[in-house]
C-alpha cells in the first residue's frame, strides 16, 4: 500500500501531537523543524484537520498553537 507524501506529513503531526498531549499546545514551526517537514506545506494539510475537527487553533505571539482536542 501506497501513502502521499500529504499523508505522511499529517500522521507525523499527529504522532507529535498525541506524543505532546499533556503541554496541551505545540506551534506549528516547532513541529515541523522537529520533524524536517516544509512549513507551509504542513500548514495546508493541518488547515484539514481544523476543519475536519481533529485540532483547535489559536493565534499567538509566536505564531499559530496547535492543540489536540480534549474529550469532554
Amino acid at each position: 500500500m501506497r501513502i502521499s507524501t500529504r499523508g505522511r506529513y499529517g500522521l507525523r503531526f499527529m504522532l507529535v501531537l498525541a506524543a505532546e498531549y499533556e503541554q496541551g499546545v505545540i506551534s506549528l514551526r516547532e513541529v515541523a523543524e522537529r520533524e524536517s517537514l516544509p512549513e507551509k506545506y504542513l500548514a495546508k494539510i493541518v488547515s484539514c484537520f481544523i476543519k475536519a475537527g481533529l485540532v483547535d487553533s489559536l493565534r499567538g505571539v509566536f505564531g499559530t498553537i496547535y492543540n489536540s482536542m480534549h474529550n469532554s
